[in-house]
């Protein structure tokens, strides 16, 4: 996010206005901050409604979403956004938030299952978790010597300000720990979209979460979910909100160019050649739009896009392997699949149609170069039929005897990157 507010340090002239480019979750909230402080908001979006990546739906009475949500309660000012958005029902966003109780790693060609409580730690918790957490690194075939190491590393009691800046690649030793470096990928890759070159203080951050106080304002739960679609649970009520506050909305709207004039933004370009003009500018767009925005950031940032994409499988009936499953990681999955299960007459408070008992949300997170296992090809070589097949192989879910249970598998109409 780029802004000339930052320079502001006195009170905010109420006539002072302010473009937003970007209505996903950070151009909301931009705007969210702007309107506290009296100030006249447009905010600008390329697509033709908000929410940016933040993409989920009920259709027909049934699920589709681009990929699962999961959120963590040691974010204070994310839920106390969320308590300060009133929705028309006379409510906030907070009524949305549920815990979610628990998580888990499987391997679908071994038939194994490691299930994470998602509960702050105590004293006896944690030492359950370690425990379940290095049987994890063991099951895939991590050394115990690594695995003893990784531990050690991660939970040292003073790391330096370089080793966090620098690359989790570098600081977790992957050239010289291969299989360790395989495990990690799997998993970070899947849950958080981080490549080798993600800042080591965030992974360690992420990893050490449940040590983290919770907020008061959070049920006791350090991950949380969304009891319906995000479209219809955050993102519209929000904009509604917004809306109601003054802020003035323009969809189809996409950023093309930013003029300055001695280091101050004078006016914004859109694609359709329109002139934005304003006291102050936001660019609330992913970091590579942004560079193509703003070229002379890219000595500054570094960027790597990680594309993903969401399916769905409804189902009339419940396998056994997915029973007692909520929301996880398939750390054998060539594709990097991880998901969560909503059930009929919980999720939303919504009895689903077509006599479907629940939906498997599932997110593809390696679709470029890691070849699947039935077509030996990458995701985006396949055709939507082989997809369908290849998912259902990496989940364990290939045998004839399921071939009834799915009412279909839709793909999702958009990517993330």
């Amino acid at each position: 996010m780029l802004s000339n507010l930052t320079s502001q340090k006195a009170n905010y002239d109420a006539n002072y206005h302010v473009a937003i480019f970007g209505a996903g979750i950070s151009g909301l909230k931009a705007a969210h901050e702007c309107i506290k402080k009296g100030l006249k908001v447009s905010l600008f979006e390329a697509r033709d409604q908000p929410g940016g990546k933040c993409i989920g739906y009920m259709n027909s009475g049934l699920p589709y979403e681009l990929t699962h949500r999961q959120m963590f309660s040691s974010n204070p000012v994310f839920l106390k956004t969320l308590r300060e958005i009133s929705t028309h029902k006379g409510a906030n966003l907070m009524c949305q938030i549920e815990p979610l109780p628990k998580a888990q790693f499987v391997w679908a060609q071994r038939s194994k299952t490691v299930h994470f409580s998602q509960k702050y730690f105590n004293f006896f918790t944690e030492s359950v978790y370690n425990l379940k957490s290095a049987m994890s690194l063991f099951i895939d075939g991590v050394p115990l010597r690594d695995i003893y190491w990784f531990r050690n590393k991660l939970t040292q009691k003073k790391i330096k300000k370089s080793d966090l800046d620098s690359p989790i690649s570098r600081y977790l030793e992957y050239d010289s720990r291969p299989l360790l470096a395989s495990f990690l990928r799997k998993v970070l890759s899947s849950w958080i979209a981080a490549t080798d070159n993600t800042r080591t203080g965030d992974i360690i951050q992420l990893l050490l979460n449940k040590k983290i106080t919770p907020t008061p304002l959070s049920p006791n739960s350090y991950s949380l979910t969304l009891n319906g679609p995000i479209n219809e649970s955050l993102i519209t009520p929000w904009y509604e909100y917004l809306k109601d506050k003054g802020v003035n909305f323009y969809f189809n709207s996409l950023l093309k160019d930013m003029k300055y004039q001695d280091s101050k933004c004078q006016h914004a370009i859109l694609e359709n050649k329109k002139v934005i003009k304003a006291d102050f500018f936001i660019i609330a767009t992913p970091p590579q739009q942004t560079l193509n925005i703003l070229p002379e950031l890219k000595p500054l940032v570094n960027v790597e896009g990680v594309k993903s994409h969401g399916f769905q499988l409804h189902l009339k009936e419940i396998p056994s392997i997915l029973k007692n499953k909520s929301i996880g990681i398939i750390i054998d999955s060539a594709w990097g699949l991880s998901y969560k299960i909503y059930y009929s007459g919980k999720y939303n408070n919504t009895v689903f149609s077509e006599n479907i008992k629940a939906t498997v949300s599932i997110t593809a997170t390696r679709m470029e170069k890691s070849k699947g296992i039935l077509f030996n090809k990458p995701l985006i070589e396949c055709n939507e039929e082989e997809i369908h097949e290849e998912i259902l192989a990496q989940m364990g879910l290939s045998s004839p005897k399921f071939k009834s249970l799915f009412l279909t598998t839709i793909k999702s109409d958009q990517e993330l990157q």
